[in-house]
């Protein structure tokens, strides 16, 4: 272990391994949140499979199963702008935002490409699939893009300089403030209400602060990494325990003279602003952050590649394919044959992203080498 990251080849393997992770978890999240949650309750169109295996007033110990990954998705979106901050705010202005933007837009572009492509011939060849990509739709793909987008601006226009100029105690006060705006669901709702989407923005400039925080003044140094794995572990346990709370407040008012009556169990859902996924996600950085790992290519280059993943997979194409299997009747039957499936279509998602990323890389050396073609540079 070790309590700083040290540069290697402008990269830190830990570091993005912790990228592969998050992003890991957000597909996992994705897969339950538009596949297992909807299979479970039906009334989506984009899925055909509708079960009654879990509608009895009784607490499924399984179903823990989904409600605890409903939060990874969160988590991961916040581990990734924590990550960001913690190495871009000492940069000050020093950010090349123009480099970053045609970065997030020729990754859009060619994402969408591809998934128009790919979508068109599998909705031909299997009439079990039916939603396929639309080119004009592609500035509409994932909305952490332009969420991540607008809080690395803010930190190259003006908050980086403005943050290296503060004192700790200033700094951390400027931390609190933040977080209990959105932190306050009356708070939050008026910055939403002052602009629909605000209340993320400040969230988004919140962990991104909190990871220049920690880069600057290493706050939870002293603190043994056992610890957060604990906090991460005790999350789970009260959450456990609220989940049984909710099933059973539902099952005491549940009309059981009623022979039309049907049980709907309750999956918990998380919003990026919950305390609870703001602890993980700090739990989780710290782990990392002091992972001693030789520098990899591979997991840099993984890394790397994270973001064309999050392009592949968050479209109603990849959930199409996802819902193609039962997944409520093996959580039902069979939990660890769920969870299996879970790695292997989540992996497989993830390595789908990782070889549309090396095409993109090959496209763009490809257009660099024959540029003579089509560019006239007397």
């Amino acid at each position: 272990m070790k309590n700083d990251i040290k540069v290697k080849n402008g990269r830190n393997s830990n570091i993005e391994l912790l990228r592969i992770i998050a992003m890991f978890m957000v597909v996992i999240h994705h897969i339950v949140a538009h596949c297992v949650n909807i299979q479970l309750h039906g009334g989506d169109e984009t899925i055909k499979i509708s079960s009654d295996l879990f509608n009895y007033p009784l607490f499924y110990k399984k179903l823990y199963l989904v409600s605890g990954i409903m939060k990874w998705g969160p988590i991961g979106n916040a581990v990734f702008i924590l990550i960001s901050g913690f190495f871009m705010v000492e940069k000050g202005k020093n950010i090349n935002i123009i480099s970053i933007s045609k970065k997030l837009l020729s990754q859009l572009g060619f994402a969408a490409i591809i998934l128009v492509l790919v979508s068109n011939w599998v909705v031909n060849h299997y009439t079990d699939v039916f939603i396929s990509a639309q080119a004009f739709n592609f500035n509409n793909m994932s909305w952490y893009v332009g969420y991540y987008f607008i809080v690395i601006v803010c930190g190259t226009l003006f908050l980086n300089e403005y943050l290296i100029g503060l004192s700790q105690k200033t700094y951390m006060v400027l931390l609190i403030i933040m977080f209990a705006a959105v932190s306050f669901s009356w708070s939050n709702s008026i910055l939403e209400g002052i602009g629909g989407g605000l209340g993320t923005v400040i969230l988004g400039l919140f962990l991104y602060t909190l990871g220049g925080y920690i880069k600057r003044y290493d706050p939870f140094k002293n603190v043994r990494v056992f610890v957060f794995g604990m906090i991460i572990i005790c999350v789970n346990v009260i959450l456990y325990i609220s989940s049984y709370n909710i099933t059973q407040t539902a099952i005491e008012s549940f009309d059981f003279n009623n022979p039309d009556a049907v049980f709907t169990q309750s999956i918990l859902s998380f919003g990026n602003r919950d305390i609870v996924i703001i602890a993980i996600a700090v739990s989780l950085f710290e782990i990392f952050k002091r992972i001693s790992i030789p520098n990899s290519k591979i997991i840099n280059f993984f890394g790397k590649g994270t973001f064309m993943v999050y392009l592949i997979h968050d479209n109603g194409f990849a959930y199409s394919l996802w819902g193609l299997k039962n997944w409520v009747l093996d959580l039902h039957d069979t939990p660890w044959i769920f969870l299996l499936d879970l790695v292997k279509w989540g992996g497989t998602t993830f390595m789908a992203g990782i070889v549309a990323y090396f095409m993109y890389l090959l496209l763009g050396r490809f257009l660099i080498a024959t540029s003579w073609i089509y560019i006239n540079n007397k």
